[in-house]
């Protein structure tokens, strides 16, 4: 299913084909004339030239290069009041998003500063697309953002040293990789206290690391460090019940 995009803001968008890769031209680098390549921009040439997206190779955050977004005003005389009317259709089919993210910046940043958006899955579909759009302005809070500027640079998607396989709807365990460190974050939202037993097994069911945690809505820490690379999967119980099951995936 195709989506549409509608963008009333000064925008760029890009259009990951492949999920699992990095984002090509993540530092805008090349460009061909006002557009970044491999990015698409809210740039217009009807009448008065409307170009809000442009190269700015005057503080790069990396290489020579990054985007700079400004909003700009364009007045068009019109008589009387106006609507849009058109025609679609729409089959209602499969969904086709699988997860989303966002964020929502209202300060200042005078230097280079790092920004991350966590994605928020809906589905345990593998993706083979990702839609990457970048606003420099709300089209919807009714204030006038003439002049405002927005600069990016050196954009990436980053995978950790510890993955988590497909995507977990247990509600009341999540267990996620922690960044940058080897180990992994258990959370839980249980009803009352469970005593659980966590098993960490290797592909020939060898038991390579065990914890005990009574947790209720509480979070742990489980050290995973001086595993050899490969795949594992972890166990959790309480009790005769068995509550969690999946694979993880170790790079050294």
């Amino acid at each position: 299913m195709n989506r549409i995009l509608l963008l009333f803001a000064i925008s760029l968008l890009y259009c990951i084909n492949s999920f699992a890769q990095q984002i090509p031209n993540n530092s805008f680098e090349s460009w061909a004339g006002n557009e970044p390549d491999s990015w698409t921009t809210s740039n217009q040439d009807i009448g008065n030239k409307f170009i809000a997206v442009t190269k700015d190779m005057t503080d790069p955050k990396q290489g020579s290069n990054s985007a700079r977004l400004t909003v700009i005003t364009m007045s068009i005389p019109l008589v009387g009041t106006y609507s849009c009317i058109g025609l679609f259709k729409w089959n209602n089919g499969k969904q086709d998003t699988l997860g989303y993210g966002g964020i929502y910046k209202t300060v200042l940043a005078s230097t280079w500063t790092p920004f991350e958006v966590p994605i928020n899955y809906l589905s345990s579909e593998t993706p083979d697309t990702m839609n990457i759009v970048i606003l420099n302005s709300d089209p919807l809070d009714g204030t006038d953002h003439t002049g405002t500027i927005l600069w990016v640079d050196n954009l990436s998607l980053e995978y950790g040293t510890v993955g988590i396989e497909g995507i977990d709807f247990t509600k009341n365990i999540n267990i996620y990789a922690e960044r940058n460190a080897r180990q992994l974050v258990l959370s839980t939202s249980f009803a009352q206290q469970e005593n659980l037993d966590i098993s960490l097994f290797n592909m020939v069911g060898i038991e390579t690391r065990n914890w005990k945690r009574s947790m209720q809505q509480s979070t742990e820490h489980l050290d995973v460090n001086n595993l050899p690379t490969g795949t594992y999967v972890i166990h959790i119980s309480s009790g005769n019940r068995i509550l969690y099951t999946r694979k993880i995936t170790i790079l050294n």
